[in-house]
């Protein structure tokens, strides 16, 4: 028992000081992001990004010029200190992710750069979204 109220103790003089998912200062990541070429047999992408309020998170939408792989895919984007991870249809058999980080040019977003995860391949997709 003496061990269980340490830990209480231990934990509620820390969360003051802990803040999960908030970057400082805040990145909007919205608007429209492209890559410059094609991504594995997705084709060329584009991603549109939609802060929602006052959060970190962002609605998310990727659509392909092939739609052989995927011609559009709903998402949702979290942010945490420059690490984004996209989930794509979610709860369907097909979801996949995007998981990366946000490429500043000072206090400018440039790019978002990492690779796409399908749950049934070994292989992942680099990629690199560029701002437009």
């Amino acid at each position: 028992m003496a061990c269980l109220l340490a830990v209480v103790a231990l934990a509620s003089s820390c969360s003051s000081s802990f803040t999960v998912g908030v970057t400082e200062p805040f990145i909007d990541l919205s608007g429209i992001y492209r890559t410059a070429s094609a991504v594995g047999s997705m084709g060329e992408l584009q991603l549109r990004l939609e802060r929602i309020e006052d959060t970190t998170w962002f609605d998310a939408l990727v659509e392909s010029d092939l739609g052989s792989e995927i011609n559009t895919s709903i998402g949702f984007l979290t942010l945490g200190d420059r690490h984004v991870v996209i989930n794509f249809d979610r709860g369907l058999l097909s979801d996949y992710y995007f998981e990366g980080t946000v490429v500043m040019d000072g206090s400018e977003v440039d790019s978002l750069e990492g690779q796409f995860v399908f749950p049934d391949m070994e292989e992942t997709l680099a990629v690199t979204f560029g701002r437009t």
